[in-house]
């Protein structure tokens, strides 16, 4: 019996522990192994640059010759706020050819938070409370007669 009792505690303790390992996420922009280190400024181009670092995560608004790949590694654990392990920005530049001409990392010092505005716009009509939208959908299914 008490074989049985250490075994169901061990097994439990198991799985507790194994609900606090963390979760390892990747977002956004991964190198590759070949990486940045095969692309060479004024040898290569738009298409290269495609090939070996992908799609870029965006492009300058006002500048279509910078690309800029991000990408971030975080670990979560159980309920807990993610914590971040890594974050990467690279950005490319190309001339007006479409020639290369840097690739260069930004340092994560230089980062700075953006604070995001919590607005909401206004839409035309009232509230509806749980209730009402239960009360309001009667009688407003269609009948098989009605539906073309």
């Amino acid at each position: 019996m008490i074989k049985y009792l250490l075994t169901l505690v061990a097994a439990s303790a198991a799985v507790v522990m194994a609900g606090c390992a963390p979760v390892i996420d990747q977002r956004g922009f991964v190198e590759p192994q070949e990486g940045r280190d095969t692309l060479r400024p004024g040898a290569h181009t738009r298409e290269d640059v495609l090939a070996v670092l992908g799609s870029p995560t965006t492009v300058a608004p006002f500048d279509g010759n910078t690309w800029v790949y991000m990408g971030s590694t975080t670990a979560r654990t159980a309920f807990l706020e993610p914590k971040l392990l890594e974050r990467r920005v690279l950005v490319v530049g190309f001339d007006g050819a479409g020639t290369l001409t840097g690739v260069e990392e930004v340092d994560p010092a230089r980062a700075q938070a953006v604070t995001l505005v919590d607005r909401e716009t206004p839409t035309a009509g009232r509230s509806l409370n749980f209730i009402e939208q239960i009360v309001g959908n009667i009688g407003r299914f269609n009948t098989p007669e009605d539906t073309p």
